[in-house]
């Protein structure tokens, strides 16, 4: 992790506020609940604590916790990205104009308010009695779905912590406009054909657009579509923008978006052209 600058950072607030306090790691572990092992390792900057860690830690010795709930938002969002690579979407709501960059958008919220569990946001979001149940967290964090509602979408903002007044604002605006602007409609088949295929760069955009072509199926959904050859984190990564990592997981995917015979030569035609054409540049 000391390759990741903000997980240094947040190391260094952590050893700066203990150093203010004047406590030793027993004393802090007495003070806070946390073994003084928990609480060293917190503070080592070789990963990112709990957040209710941090919390007790920074408490414990006076802290101010806002900055150190902001730097460790920071560290977790960082640190994920390290973990699993995967293409961010847009953070400002003014950059949303369609239901895709909607959903992209929204996993980018939830990333960056530390990827809290579905059961924190089913809490933020009302607990019981919310509008936010778990497995719909899940699908829109995951960016499968988006919320299918204005007041689910809300729930939502609650759920990753979007409070300032302002801010919610834009985002609720974001919301009408994608809902104002209607299904957004399919391009003429022939634009997006695996005919048009011809270079390995177009590929994850062309399996969106059949991914959306077939009503965007949930991911469970196309697993068990496959039998299990396309795991959700494979389907995830290929709807974020991702080129699938080979051929198996590529027909998976065509078989979760059952795609029939005919289609499906043409769609592994472009497969293999496309892949003829990198090792003829490679060569």
């Amino acid at each position: 992790m000391w390759d990741i600058a903000e997980v240094g950072t947040l190391a260094d607030f952590q050893r700066e506020w203990k150093h203010k306090a004047g406590l030793s790691y027993d004393r802090l572990a007495k003070a806070t609940g946390e073994s003084a092992a928990t609480l060293r390792r917190a503070a080592s900057g070789t990963c990112v604590p709990p957040r209710k860690v941090l919390l007790a830690a920074i408490t414990g010795c006076g802290g101010p916790t806002e900055r150190a709930i902001y730097l460790w938002k920071h560290a977790r969002y960082h640190q994920r990205l390290v973990d699993k690579p995967r293409k961010p979407g847009p953070r400002r709501a003014d950059l949303v104009r369609d239901k895709f960059g909607m959903r992209a958008a929204l996993v980018e919220l939830y990333e960056l308010d530390g990827a809290p569990t579905m059961a924190e946001m089913h809490e933020r979001a009302g607990g019981r009695h919310g509008k936010l149940p778990p497995s719909t967290a899940h699908r829109i964090a995951n960016g499968e779905t988006v919320p299918a509602t204005l007041a689910q979408f809300v729930a939502y903002l609650d759920a990753v912590e979007v409070r300032k007044p302002a801010r919610r604002g834009l985002w609720v605006q974001a919301w009408h406009r994608v809902q104002n602007s209607g299904p957004a409609p399919l391009p003429d088949p022939r634009s997006w054909s695996p005919n048009s295929i011809f270079t390995a760069s177009q590929i994850p955009n062309f399996l969106i657009r059949l991914y959306e072509s077939v009503g965007s199926p949930a991911s469970l959904e196309m697993k068990m579509r496959t039998g299990s050859r396309l795991d959700p984190r494979t389907a995830r990564r290929i709807l974020a923008g991702h080129m699938p990592p080979d051929i198996r997981a590529f027909t998976a995917f065509l078989d979760a978006c059952r795609v029939k015979p005919e289609a499906r030569t043409r769609w592994l035609d472009a497969w293999h052209r496309t892949r003829a054409e990198q090792m003829a540049r490679a060569g």
